[in-house]
């Protein structure tokens, strides 16, 4: 990892993500990453987009060193027959439980003719052991079906992951206890909707959307359900986007899925809209106290277009400011566009970002993953 810019105060460094080998695919970054408890290095993930033979590498940085390296890729851990289905994204969170194990869920890379059977019946639960650095399968546990979400109890216990079937937005959510290995509770609600973010709240219930634009809860260790009255804010029916976990005050923040309002969840259930995120926003990061949120708008491709600002909102003042600028360093350093981020992480002091990329004539945004670190924060 190179120094990539100076922004006042702060310190930024990047490197692109030491790729496999070339792909028929378009490498990219679909899910949030992590800072191991364990061992203090950030984990993350990224796929070739492909459906045949697809697949997800895991990618470990260590801030002591400012190295990058892959630790693991899917297909290694499965009987995968060539030109089989395989996992060309992982798209949901990644989350850490109780024992410091790492977890998160394979994903499609694309949906389209999705054939099964041939070694691949469906999206695979993972885990990842940071300090052996070693990756585990636990097999298709929701069938023929992704999962592109996934959030944890505060005790590090239970998994709660919304899973969706390939030709539908239709799916339930599976609870899957990390202390058994076992999956526990399938809770299949007609009004659950987005498929994208869950919320864990103070009391330690998931939060899911729901199409009259509220979030219920769920309990997991007994798969019951129970209306929050919090209404995702919006001018029209609402799901959540992203939600960071619960700060050391008892409140969350989150960003809705189309009006991009930022806004904050407390103990008691009130909502406050605090600011918005300007555009498309697919990651929140948050201190441990909450005084601070960040972000990049733009996470689908066009990031560039906006300069790819990483901002931060004070959450006592609703101030919005601009940390740094990606645009022009990104084009000058690597010839690159920057597409936005689907994973910002806040650790001591430090911003960890995954961006997409793509070469200057190609505004798609998407073909290559950087990852961005802010030092000073």
């Amino acid at each position: 990892m190179e120094p990539l810019a100076t922004s006042g105060p702060l310190d930024v460094y990047a490197a692109e993500y030491p790729l496999p080998g070339p792909t028929d695919g378009l490498w990219s970054q679909w899910g949030q990453g992590i800072v191991s408890s364990v061992t203090g290095r950030h984990y993350s993930a990224l796929g070739d987009h492909l459906g045949p033979d697809g697949n997800s590498h895991i990618y470990e940085y260590d801030p002591a060193t400012r190295a990058l390296r892959r630790v693991g890729d899917v297909l290694a851990l499965v009987d995968h027959q060539p030109g089989a289905w395989g996992y060309g994204k992982i798209h949901a969170q990644m989350v850490e439980d109780s024992c410091g194990s790492i977890w998160t869920f394979t994903y499609w890379g694309t949906r389209s003719d999705i054939e099964y059977g041939r070694g691949y019946e469906g999206d695979l639960l993972l885990e990842i052991e940071p300090a052996a650095r070693t990756l585990r399968s636990h097999g298709a546990l929701v069938g023929e079906r992704g999962v592109p979400s996934l959030a944890i109890t505060p005790d590090g216990r239970y998994l709660v992951g919304e899973s969706v079937e390939a030709d539908t937005d239709d799916g339930d959510l599976v609870v899957f206890d990390t202390s058994t290995a076992a999956v526990t509770e399938v809770v299949d609600d007609p009004e659950h909707v987005g498929f994208r973010a869950l919320a864990v709240d103070s009391q330690g219930r998931v939060l899911y959307s729901t199409a009259s634009g509220t979030l219920r809860a769920l309990i997991p260790e007994t798969g019951e359900t129970a209306d929050t009255g919090i209404v995702v804010p919006g001018d029209e029916p609402e799901f959540l986007r992203a939600a960071t976990p619960v700060t050391s005050t008892g409140v969350f923040y989150g960003v809705s899925q189309y009006s991009f309002d930022l806004f904050s969840v407390g103990g008691d259930g009130s909502v406050e809209v605090i600011g918005n995120a300007g555009e498309y926003t697919a990651s929140l990061a948050t201190t441990p106290e909450g005084d601070r949120v960040f972000w990049m708008p733009g996470a689908h491709g066009d990031a560039w277009q906006l300069g790819a600002p990483i901002l931060q909102l004070d959450t006592a003042t609703g101030e919005v400011t601009e940390l740094v600028s990606l645009a022009e360093p990104f084009e000058e350093r690597f010839g690159l566009l920057p597409g936005g981020t689907y994973s910002i992480t806040y650790h001591e002091g430090s911003l960890i970002v995954g961006v997409n990329a793509s070469p200057l004539d190609d505004d798609s945004g998407f073909g290559t993953v950087v990852l961005v670190v802010v030092e000073g924060v």
